[in-house]
């Protein structure tokens, strides 16, 4: 009884840890500071890719808002939109894919805060 409790217990802090890992279905808010007047910025320059490599076509990102991981490949998470509550329909515009950004720029928020 106690090696089955203790394999379970194993199984389930292993499946917790690599399921932390991974970014997919993921909420993101890009890093930032605050600068000397109380605004808030990015940390560094964030980039949206069209593909999952430095050399693919960019554009710099310009909104401070959250964002939901798609998918993730090679350091690289794929963001969509979230709901947007200021809005009558919040749900307009929300799962849109906005391309690939380095996932060091992001980090991870709870669920719960994503919009």
């Amino acid at each position: 009884m106690k090696k089955s409790i203790a394999v379970a217990a194993l199984s389930i802090l292993a499946s917790a840890t690599s399921n932390a890992a991974n970014y997919t279905g993921q909420c993101v808010y890009p890093r930032e500071r605050s600068t000397t007047n109380g605004n808030i910025e990015f940390m560094t320059p964030t980039y949206i890719f069209n593909e999952p490599k430095a050399g693919s076509s960019k554009q710099l990102l310009t909104s401070l808002s959250s964002f939901k991981v798609k998918a993730e490949k090679s350091g690289y998470i794929q963001l969509s939109t979230v709901p947007d509550y200021s809005k009558q329909n919040p749900e307009e515009g929300a799962g849109e894919i906005i391309g690939w950004a380095t996932a060091e720029n992001f980090r991870l928020i709870e669920l719960r805060n994503c919009n």
